[in-house]
């Protein structure tokens, strides 16, 4: 298994047995040479390309600083124009590394067969899969398929609590500590706070929450709802996420909260917030397996079709859950800020 991030950078891990309910692979693949073997099939997670932020205006993303957000030229939570470019050339990229790799040829474009595109049913997944397509299959016969109404989310993707048995939410709940991450997370909250000149916010000023990092919040686990949490945390993923989109869509730094945010540092030192909020409330084990269960049917359903190429476009909540699932090693990317970056790509292998 591969993930490949932003640019192209990857790491690789091996896949353990999920467990024995589930067995999607029976054996560890540790320490296999792999030299000698040729690849005959692949199942490709995309992330979702660039976006723009999930907040509406008036929210607290807008109360919590006074510094003027980006103004965006898509709807809320859509694929960007540039995030359609930059999964143009992702799909050319893979494109010509399927060709190489033997698994794209003229016969299998044309037709179009063993060849499956499925992605959520949100505008931003579907307008990713058709960038892949355009790039990497032009000229082929090869469609994206989503299976719900457009701003519907596909169960297949939807990583929400399936159940209300009180015994399995207790322990979900027993496998998150809130205390422990709010704690660790203390200087990220501080340095946030200053870069975003809390204390001259609306929210200060004028509500008197004056206390950014005060609010340790509250765990959610709720049938059909995602795992949330309230609090300090929760408005602080907000905040890192849309500041890391103005940086991915090439706004000068000068415009991104008034060029506070001027050393690699300090975007590593934020960015622990929104990559310890997803793990903390996907990646623990027990929660992802309940969670990713929809897309690990799928993807060992996918396994024993006729298949070479399959690729499914999701969500970073999916990547993180089906990497927990599957046991794969702990990872860092190069040159990222993100541990399921945006426009990450896992690869499986066959």
């Amino acid at each position: 298994m591969r993930y490949f991030a932003k640019h192209w950078y990857k790491t690789t891990a091996c896949l353990t047995t999920i467990f024995t309910a589930f067995p999607l692979f029976a054996q560890p693949i540790e320490n296999i040479p792999t030299s000698h073997y040729e690849l005959e099939k692949i199942i490709i997670f995309s992330r979702h390309g660039l976006r723009s932020p999930l907040t509406e205006k008036g929210s607290d993303l807008e109360k919590s600083t006074p510094y003027k957000w980006a103004n965006w030229s898509v709807p809320t939570g859509h694929l960007t124009h540039k995030g359609t470019l930059l999964e143009t050339y992702f799909g050319q990229y893979l494109g010509q590394w399927l060709t190489h790799n033997g698994l794209l040829d003229k016969a299998s474009c044309e037709s179009g067969k063993q060849i499956e595109v499925y992605a959520n049913s949100l505008q931003r997944t579907i307008g990713t899969a058709q960038a892949l397509v355009a790039g990497g299959f032009s000229g082929c016969n090869v469609q994206v398929k989503h299976h719900q109404q457009i701003g519907k989310m596909d169960p297949v993707f939807n990583p929400i609590i399936r159940s209300d048995d009180q015994t399995f939410v207790q322990t979900a709940l027993s496998k998150i500590d809130l205390n422990k991450t709010h704690q660790y997370l203390a200087p990220s909250y501080h340095l946030l706070s200053e870069i975003i000149d809390y204390a001259h916010s609306e929210k200060c000023l004028q509500e008197k929450q004056c206390e950014f990092f005060n609010d340790v919040g509250k765990l959610r686990i709720k049938k059909d709802k995602e795992p949330g949490v309230s609090g300090t945390m929760r408005l602080s993923e907000n905040i890192v996420d849309a500041l890391l989109l103005q940086y991915y869509e090439g706004l000068p730094l000068k415009e991104i909260a008034n060029n506070q945010l001027d050393s690699d540092q300090k975007w590593q030192t934020l960015n622990k917030i929104k990559n310890d909020y997803q793990f903390m409330l996907r990646g623990d084990p027990f929660i992802a397996k309940h969670i990713s269960l929809p897309l690990l049917k799928y993807i060992q359903q996918d396994l024993n079709s006729e298949n070479k190429i399959t690729l499914l476009v999701g969500h970073d909540s999916n990547i993180i859950a089906l990497l927990s699932a599957l046991n794969v090693k702990p990872y860092k990317l190069a040159h990222q800020y993100e541990q399921t970056s945006i426009g990450g790509k896992v690869f499986i292998e066959i």
